[in-house]
């Protein structure tokens, strides 16, 4: 195959001026005078690598973060860098990613520390500037080949190999790099609609309508790797009407929760208190359960009943 490619180019959105370019050979060239002169800056470099991504950064000129990789020599080795001085130095920030292919590289458009990164098995976020990564959630371990975060609705745009186009709001990314260290922080619950037909069964070859919400939560201690996280559901008046426990992982973590309070009840409609314990450190949400019917409740439905709780109307004969 011909080293005569270029495989990537990425203009500065602070100097239009700068623009960067990788090529099919492992070379690194940058243009500080809009492409009249260019300087090969890719010596400190992994040589005769595929340049696979050059990001310039969103926030300083002099700053770009390049990937490369070794199908060529059947190497699948982390290959992730960042420059602040025009490619006159490079920095390793591949970190704690598993040891594979890096196929694109960008950094947030509001946020300089946090980058986001896209493997062969996986897409990963990191709030510190590459010094550690973290395992998006939701996108398949599929090879991600191409990424932007969209710079007026601040979602984060994925494109995989074979299984499709992902978008996912980076706002709780943003709100999570304020709170890194915080033994544990919760996201805000969306709401939920009560339906009075969760748990029936409509018809024999459907099976039952069984709801569910997901929470969204971080723990910033390593060391809680593992613990459990008791996350309590407690009612207006403060008594608990469902108890949960989870198993803690370093960074986010989701659960999902089938508004169960009991064997065979549904949680009612009504405003909720979530209190989520690691280790003795709490956080607590609210949680709303709207009434189906738009108007104020305060019961459980259960999943099933007797037929003859059955209230019939009754009707006047005319």
């Amino acid at each position: 195959m011909p080293y005569s490619t270029l495989t990537t180019i990425s203009e500065s959105p602070v100097n239009f001026e700068v623009i960067w370019a990788g090529s099919d050979d492992g070379m690194v060239h940058v243009t500080r005078d809009g492409g009249e002169s260019w300087q090969r800056v890719s010596d400190e470099l992994p040589q005769r690598r595929w340049v696979s991504q050059v990001h310039a950064s969103e926030h300083d000129a002099g700053t770009a973060y390049v990937s490369l990789n070794g199908y060529r020599y059947d190497e699948f080795v982390t290959y992730l860098y960042k420059t602040e001085d025009y490619g006159q130095s490079w920095t390793d920030i591949s970190g704690n990613l598993p040891e594979d292919v890096v196929n694109v590289i960008v950094q947030d458009p509001e946020k300089p520390d946090i980058l986001y990164a896209g493997q062969d098995h996986g897409t990963f976020v990191s709030f510190d500037d590459g010094q550690r990564w973290h395992l998006l959630n939701g996108i398949p371990n599929a090879a991600s080949y191409d990424m932007l975060v969209h710079p007026r609705d601040l979602d984060l745009v994925v494109g995989t190999h074979g299984r499709s186009i992902y978008v996912s709001d980076v706002e709780p990314i943003h709100t999570v790099s304020e709170h890194l260290e915080d033994e544990i922080f919760v996201f805000e619950p969306e709401s939920v609609e009560h339906d009075g037909d969760w748990g029936e069964q409509d018809v024999g070859y459907e099976p039952p309508e069984m709801p569910s919400t997901e929470w969204m939560y971080w723990v910033g201690n390593e060391g809680a790797e593992g613990d459990q996280v008791t996350i309590t559901v407690a009612d207006s008046t403060g008594s608990a009407v469902a108890e949960i426990n989870d198993t803690a992982n370093y960074g986010f973590n989701r659960y999902s929760w089938d508004l169960m309070t009991g064997e065979d009840s549904y949680i009612g409609p009504g405003t909720y208190t979530l209190t989520f314990e690691i280790n003795g450190a709490t956080h607590e949400r609210t949680l709303e359960i709207s009434a189906d019917n738009g108007g104020p409740g305060n019961w459980n439905q259960r999943m099933f009943g007797s037929p003859d709780e059955i209230d019939f109307e009754q009707y006047e004969e005319y």
